[in-house]
């Protein structure tokens, strides 16, 4: 199977091209070290993010709250 092939039935079955597969994980990832206390800014750069804005944007895209609001959150709870 060449690699269009194998990107094509990978959307088809997980909804999601690798991209964004791979940057929901990395989110995924992020929200869980956020729980665990760590900084946004060292969870960020982990996550391969060299802009926090950046980062702080796809994380609210993805979650509907910043990672500050979910540390805070988790903090609280």
């Amino acid at each position: 199977m060449g690699d269009g092939m194998a990107r094509r039935v990978f959307r088809a079955e997980i909804g999601l091209t690798l991209k964004a597969y791979h940057r929901r994980a990395r989110l995924i990832w992020a929200r869980d070290a956020l729980g665990r206390g760590e900084t946004v800014k060292s969870i960020a750069f982990a996550c391969g993010y060299t802009h926090l804005g950046n980062f702080t944007r796809a994380y609210r895209q993805e979650f509907g709250e910043s990672p500050t609001e979910t540390r805070q959150r988790t903090r609280q709870g």
